[in-house]
């Protein structure tokens, strides 16, 4: 990713982080296996405008 894009991506990663999971993680103490899944693959469709 190119650095100058960086802030970019991390404003829209903020801004589009599901209240579902962040309240989820809150309530359950934390990732499981089967709920890092949920994040990466958010993080990584995220990323592909800005990988570009």
């Amino acid at each position: 990713m190119p650095l100058d894009r960086i802030s970019q991506y991390e404003r829209v990663v903020l801004k589009s982080i599901k209240t579902e999971l962040l309240q989820s993680l809150l309530e359950k103490g934390g990732l499981t296996n089967e709920r890092k899944m949920e994040p990466d693959t958010f993080l990584k469709e995220c990323a592909l405008p800005y990988t570009i």
